[in-house]
């Protein structure tokens, strides 16, 4: 696949000189900046993670750290997204002037109540029953171990399910947590799930979940998913981490957790007390829409991130 990558990526810029190169992974970033300087073509890193953490097998992210960072480093233009980044490209000795910061778009959006009742009815959801849901890759880091043993095993969460969309490490395993006896019916697992059924998913869930532990990769970022939670009027469950707290600190739909271990302990105690838990939920998730409603919108987020693509074509 890398040598796949390579020579299309050679092949390119030998049939046409592009303006730009703009990158997002690692390996093909590192081949597409050495052929950008051949060819004396603006550089620009769009940067959404911390990618040499991402590296597999684990043995290989020093190297990779290094590769990132040199690449990081001869970017014409570094744009990021998370505010936690910004401390992340300093720890790589990226210059300031460099860095651009432009926030993922925000789309607000109104769940279908026929639809997402739809969902709970297919899933097998009671009225009653307060729905959690994770959307993603399954990481051995994503906490979703701990979660769902603690649904399935105690019967204190009697009145939780948490319905599990995506792919990844932790796949098997939950699938067999979900298939036991008693407690595993709290548990449903998709598996892959198409993007398109994604809305309606998070639409039918009371509360998003992003109980992940304190790994490199997810320290200084938000993830995709919580901005769908957040975007359907979610309340979220999440790690307090720098780069989640550096964006969503004052946001008060924001349930906050040490780890995941602590994930529904938070969360039924916040809902002790509550007559209706989902409509307390409904409400508190209100707040995301206000959180939502302040951020620009694709088509703002579009036309500044092709100014920062402009300004570099022109500096040359």
């Amino acid at each position: 696949m890398a040598l796949t990558t390579t020579l299309e990526l050679v092949r390119a810029f030998r049939t046409f000189r592009p303006d730009v190169v703009v990158a997002y992974g690692l390996s093909n970033a590192f081949v597409a900046r050495l052929l950008a300087a051949a060819y004396r073509v603006p550089f620009v890193f769009h940067i959404f993670d911390s990618l040499h953490a991402l590296a597999e097998p684990a043995f290989l992210a020093p190297v990779a750290r290094l590769v990132e960072a040199a690449v990081l480093r001869s970017a014409r233009a570094v744009v990021l997204v998370h505010r936690g980044m910004r401390s992340y490209v300093r720890e790589m000795h990226v210059r300031s002037s460099k860095v651009r910061f432009i926030m993922n778009g925000f789309e607000l959006r109104e769940a279908d109540p026929e639809a997402t009742a739809a969902v709970r009815g297919r899933l097998g959801v009671g009225d009653d029953e307060v729905l959690i849901v994770f959307v993603g890759w399954l990481y051995d880091h994503s906490g979703l171990r701990d979660v769902a043993r603690q649904l399935t095993e105690s019967d204190r969460y009697s009145g939780y399910r948490l319905v599990v969309a995506g792919d990844g490490d932790l796949l098997d395993e939950l699938r067999d947590l979900a298939g036991r006896p008693g407690g595993g019916s709290r548990l449903i697992v998709l598996g892959k799930v198409p993007v398109s059924e994604i809305p309606d998913l998070i639409g039918a869930s009371d509360v998003g979940l992003f109980a992940s532990n304190l790994s490199p990769a997810m320290r200084n970022v938000v993830p995709a998913k919580v901005d769908e939670y957040l975007e359907l009027g979610r309340p979220v469950v999440a790690t307090r981490m720098p780069g989640m707290l550096a964006e969503l600190r004052d946001v008060p739909s924001m349930i906050w957790v040490d780890g995941p271990e602590a994930a529904l302990e938070a969360l039924a105690a916040r809902l002790a007390g509550q007559p209706d838990p989902r409509a307390y939920l409904r409400e508190l998730g209100l707040a995301s829409r206000g959180y939502a409603e302040q951020r620009e919108s694709w088509a703002t987020v579009t036309d500044r991130f092709r100014a920062v693509l402009e300004e570099v074509r022109t500096e040359l």
